[in-house]
């Protein structure tokens, strides 16, 4: 399988990809990885900000 990443700007169209599913026969071949640079840099901000505030990085949610 080839890994395949995207990257989505908008938050609309990389949640909407999220819950799109391949069809079957692409899955045989392609591994598909939904990514939006600004969740992911929020997510690792938010962890900054929890150890820094004796918070476990475990209990946030986003």
């Amino acid at each position: 399988m080839i890994p395949f990443t995207v990257m989505f700007e908008y938050q609309t169209t990389f949640a909407a990809f999220q819950l799109t599913d391949l069809s079957v026969e692409w899955r045989k071949y392609i591994e598909f990885h939904p990514f939006n640079f600004y969740e992911e840099w929020a997510k690792k901000l938010l962890s900054v900000v929890a150890i820094i505030r004796g918070i476990s990085p475990l209990f946030i949610l986003l």
